[in-house]
């Protein structure tokens, strides 16, 4: 049993300390994780806890949520693992396992929509502590301002459930409209639509708030 240990930390570190590339990494790891190679899904784990639950910290604003949906997420790989053909990068595979959660959770559970209305006399008093994570956020995407960020975020919060997951995807992890399209698994012109009426949407909500010089 000792040799066997010793083997998979070796294995393992052989994969920590070489070149590979994230993809053969990955899926390196979903191997042995569908082998049910605790020491791999741990090491899985390191690289992607910590983006998941950003992911969907961002798309539900609960932390307890995005917690929990991670757990889903990542008993989902563990229990799955052996259902992964490799027609898709690993990533995009998780990142489906991420989006089907947490959509279908913000469709059962309909969480309260983040008012934007009182921004417009008193912004400050509407922000809340933890509507941003400022480690979650890239700040070159949107304005540096925290209160201008919590206002985009209200507005965001306003686009359907599919509307959502398609910005999110597009303007804070930087997908492709064809990667989204495969996380999402819909056609790219329909990911396209989806965008293209998001930010229509956005610029709607948004507008008054621009107008007074807030944005």
């Amino acid at each position: 049993m000792g040799q066997v240990k010793s083997s998979k930390t070796k294995d393992l570190n052989e994969i920590r300390g070489s070149r590979l590339d994230t993809e053969n990494r990955d899926r390196i790891l979903i191997n042995k994780i569908a082998k049910r190679d605790e020491s791999a899904f741990e090491e899985f784990l390191k690289y992607y806890q910590h983006r998941i639950i950003n992911l969907l910290y961002r798309y539900t604003h609960s932390r307890s949520d995005a917690e929990e949906l991670a757990q889903d997420v990542f008993i989902n790989i563990w229990n799955r693992a052996d259902s992964f053909k490799g027609r898709s990068r690993v990533s995009t595979w998780i990142y489906r396992i991420a989006c089907n959660l947490a959509i279908n959770h913000l469709k059962k559970r309909k969480l309260p929509i983040l008012s934007i209305d009182g921004y417009i006399t008193s912004p400050s008093s509407r922000i809340k502590k933890d509507l941003i994570d400022p480690g979650a956020l890239r700040s070159e995407s949107f304005t540096d301002n925290k209160e201008k960020k919590a206002l985009i975020e209200a507005a965001i919060e306003k686009l359907s459930p599919a509307q959502k997951m398609a910005i999110l995807l597009s303007r804070y992890e930087g997908y492709s409209y064809a990667e989204i399209s495969e996380i999402m698994k819909i056609s790219v012109s329909a990911v396209e639509s989806l965008l293209f009426k998001a930010k229509q949407k956005l610029r709607t909500i948004l507008l008054p708030f621009k107008e007074k010089g807030m944005l």
